[in-house]
């Protein structure tokens, strides 16, 4: 549970990041494909669960010992295939809302589908994901090899700035301890 609380919180704030710079670099592009005000706030949220969720049970599944023996290569490639067919099939599964809803015609849809994969703003949207993905796959192995704690440490220059500590070691030798 704890591992899925902190991947969706990742993800809420890798798009609450995305979504801050795009309001604040692109005015004029936010409009084509941004919506504002409370419906930014849901789809946010929506985007926070679906990826949080969705790399969470991608990290689990690549846990396994049959992905796991690959190399650390072929499981980065893996966790963002994965977390990129995830914005292919939330955008169609928005479509097909609306083909639900009898606004759009599935042909309409297909094809609303195929102009928006060619569109540069889903380029970098895409991008922005796997560059995402790739970071915190590389942050998770590196909490697994050094511990969160020196990870967190490390982070924070802990060990940028030595103390000097004064330490006592005690050797003893207790007669008759070797049988207990």
């Amino acid at each position: 549970l704890q591992s899925l609380l902190m991947s969706v919180a990742a993800w809420h704030a890798a798009f609450g990041l995305l979504f801050l710079i795009r309001r604040v670099n692109a005015q004029e592009l936010a409009g084509s494909w941004m919506p504002s005000g409370a419906t930014l706030f849901w789809v946010w949220i929506l985007m926070g669960w679906l990826f949080g969720v969705t790399y969470w049970g991608v990290t689990i599944l690549a846990d396994t010992p049959r992905i796991r023996v690959r190399s650390y290569l072929h499981v980065i490639l893996f966790k963002s295939g994965i977390m990129l067919m995830t914005v292919v099939f939330s955008y169609l599964g928005s479509r097909m809302i609306g083909v639900a809803r009898s606004e759009i015609s599935v042909a309409e849809a297909w094809n609303n589908l195929l102009a928006k994969m060619v569109d540069p703003l889903t380029g970098v949207a895409l991008l922005y994901i796997a560059i995402v993905t790739v970071i915190f796959s590389l942050v998770r192995q590196m909490s697994i090899m050094v511990g969160p704690r020196v990870l967190f440490n490390l982070l924070l220059g802990k060990y940028h700035h030595p103390k000097t500590e004064e330490r006592i070691f005690m050797f003893l030798d207790l007669a008759g301890s070797t049988g207990h």
